[in-house]
């Protein structure tokens, strides 16, 4: 692992300040069984923190600082010029650079640490669920046995503090594999993939593109690259085809929830070109697709994403600790797909980004298809743009090649549309994203509301 400074961390340094960071903890009254919220900006902190945390037994709560007060957690939620500040209540943490030191007592390890992890949920509304240690570990284990070895220098691009994040660090740690964390800006990141001799890259949806447009600001190229792995949203077959041919390296998509797992992954290059196409299930995992008015629909047809994982792997909503699934084992995935006549499984959107459109709900998907049929389309985001009456007009958000501007896209989507949808096409420099690594559709709802 490297620091923020971009100097080598060893596993001896790590493992130290992890002994270090659990005594300090012990010290200052966290136990076993005690609830920690832990949302650190800085990543190499966080993960030491989360290794503590680990060791301890505590339960960790990733992502969120906001709890029930009735749980009294400890929190650490910022980590600002070298200093994090842990603050609920009266149970108040400061963690400074002194806690990077060699410990004095080598606590014993725990084996009952549990997970609360932070999820969108189905309907777009922050929630949490509970995984125990045993579930976090056998997850980990079904992703590292079923996607590509992790056998070199690594950079790990996702958000450390979520659930995808955590996986991604735990994965190449587990695999004694150097891990290299992000830079300031892609710019600086992409030098460290150079610098460092990155051989693999984790990286999320949205920033593919950005990669490809650093890497043509750049005289020279990774050599040592051999794959990225982009996960958090489909990516086109044209984007991945740039990717693998500027990076010379295969590029593969990965597609999981928090509800259920590692679910699929593929290579673009080597699949349909079709929108939303992210592999085939892996096997042993059950899918159906429910319309909106329930029941079900065949495979084929688009619905939202029902899963049937075995009991061991079955969470519970935190803190209320319902279970998330039916009675028979079912739990949403909060996704709308279908599977095509070859076993594809093709993503078409999430069901909080449904849009009402003359009392039809439609995927974004839909239009974002129709718009990346223009080869000057470098990125596109649907969402939904009030309209006066309550129900949603078509809002399009567009990344468009140098030279070019949105009139085509306007025009492309009037002749495939037809009159029956109102739509207002938006060039935007780029696409925000959250901190999970996905398109922020409610932030373009909001900043082009009056554009």
């Amino acid at each position: 692992m490297f620091d923020r400074a971009g100097h080598p961390l060893s596993f001896e340094n790590l493992h130290f300040t992890t002994l270090a960071m659990a005594e300090a903890l012990h010290d200052r009254g966290v136990r076993a069984g005690d609830t920690v919220g832990v949302a650190l900006s800085d990543p190499v902190a966080n993960i030491a923190i989360l290794l503590a945390l680990s060791r301890l037994g505590a339960t960790i709560v990733t992502g969120s600082t906001a709890n029930p007060a009735d749980a009294r957690p400890f929190e650490i939620d910022r980590f600002v010029a070298d200093v994090a500040v842990a603050d609920a209540g009266d149970r108040q943490i400061v963690v400074d650079q002194g806690w990077v030191r060699a410990p004095s007592v080598i606590l014993p390890e725990q084996y009952d640490t549990n997970w609360i992890i932070r999820t969108s949920g189905t309907t777009g509304e922050p929630k949490h669920r509970f995984m125990s240690g045993q579930q976090f570990l056998e997850r980990l284990k079904f992703s590292m046995l079923r996607r590509p070895p992790i056998d070199g220098i690594s950079y790990m691009g996702t958000n450390s503090a979520t659930v995808a994040g955590i996986d991604r660090a735990f994965s190449i740690l587990l695999s004694g594999q150097t891990l290299v964390h992000p830079a300031r800006d892609i710019g600086a990141s992409l030098q460290r993939w150079i610098d460092r001799e990155v051989a693999i890259a984790f990286i999320p949806s949205g920033q593919l593109p950005r990669f490809l447009n650093a890497a043509n600001g750049l005289p020279d190229r990774p050599k040592h690259l051999r794959l990225i792995s982009v996960g958090g949203g489909a990516i086109s077959n044209q984007i991945a085809q740039q990717a693998e041919d500027v990076f010379r390296c295969a590029v593969i998509n990965t597609y999981g929830s928090t509800e259920s797992g590692s679910i699929a992954h593929h290579r673009p290059c080597e699949t349909p070109d079709v929108q939303g196409v992210v592999g085939r299930p892996y096997k042993g995992h059950e899918l159906r697709f429910v319309p909106e008015g329930g029941g079900d629909v065949p495979s084929t047809h688009a619905g939202e994403i029902m899963m049937r994982s075995p009991p061991s792997n079955r969470l519970r909503d935190w803190p209320s600790d319902a279970p998330i699934a039916d009675p028979d084992g079912w739990v949403s995935t909060g996704d709308l797909g279908r599977l095509r006549h070859d076993g594809m499984l093709v993503l078409e959107g999430r069901v909080s980004d449904l849009l009402n459109v003359g009392g039809n709900k439609l995927a974004p998907a839909h239009f974002e298809g129709i718009a990346q049929q223009l080869s000057a389309v470098r990125e596109v985001a649907a969402f939904a743009r009030k309209n006066a009456a309550g129900s949603d007009d078509v809002g399009i958000a567009v990344v468009m090649a140098e030279g070019t501007g949105p009139d085509e896209v306007a025009a492309h989507l009037a002749r495939a549309l037809g009159p029956l949808f109102s739509f207002y096409v938006y060039q935007v420099e780029a696409l925000p994203m959250t901190t999970h690594g996905k398109l922020d559709r409610r932030t373009l709802a909001i900043d082009l509301a009056d554009a």
